[in-house]
C-alpha cells in the first residue's frame, strides 16, 4: 500500500508540494494514529489502509493554501469530526456511493476519505459533494480551487 501512497505524490504540482512543505510535511513523516483511529472506530467510522497511511503521513498538518486556494486546511481527524454533523452520515454515504472517513476540514468543508481511494468534500449548508480521485487530487484542489474535480452535486 505503500507504493500506492507514493505514486499518488509524483503528479503533485510545485504549488501543492510547498504548501505542503510548509505545512510541516516531508517525504519521511510518520506521526501515531492509534488514537486517532479509536476515535473513529468510536464514531462508527472504518478506517481502510489507504486512509490509514493517508493519515499516517499527514494527520496534523495545518495548511495555508496560496493565492486562489482554499482560505485554510487541516488534516486532523478531531477537527472534522467537530465540524461534521454526524446525523448527516448516512445521507453523506448514501451520496457518496460508500462509506466515509473524517480526516480533515479545508474552507467550509469537511474532507473525507473514501474506501475506493477518492475523497469527498462536503458542505452542510447547502449540502453539496465534491468528488477527487485521490487524495493528491484533494491537496490540488485545497491548493488551487480552478482545479476541476472529478464531480460535484448537491443534495
Amino acid at each position: 500500500m505503500e507504493e500506492r501512497v507514493d505514486a499518488m505524490w509524483s503528479f503533485l504540482s510545485n504549488r501543492a508540494l510547498l504548501t505542503l512543505i510548509d505545512g510541516g510535511w516531508h517525504a519521511e513523516r510518520s506521526v501515531g494514529i492509534d488514537d486517532d483511529v479509536r476515535l473513529l472506530k468510536d464514531r462508527g467510522y472504518a478506517v481502510d489502509e489507504t486512509t490509514g497511511e493517508i493519515l499516517q503521513r499527514f494527520h496534523g498538518l495545518h495548511l495555508i493554501p496560496p493565492e486562489g486556494g482554499m482560505s485554510e486546511a487541516s488534516i486532523d481527524v478531531s477537527q472534522a469530526i467537530a465540524r461534521f454533523d454526524g446525523a448527516l452520515k448516512e445521507d453523506v454515504e448514501r451520496a457518496a456511493g460508500e462509506p466515509i472517513c473524517p480526516i480533515g476540514t479545508a474552507g467550509l468543508f469537511v474532507l473525507f476519505a473514501l474506501p475506493s481511494g477518492m475523497c469527498v468534500f462536503f458542505a452542510q449548508g447547502p449540502r453539496v459533494l465534491v468528488f477527487v480521485r485521490s487524495f493528491a487530487e484533494a491537496i490540488e484542489l485545497i491548493c488551487d480551487c480552478n482545479r476541476l474535480p472529478v464531480r460535484a452535486e448537491q443534495f
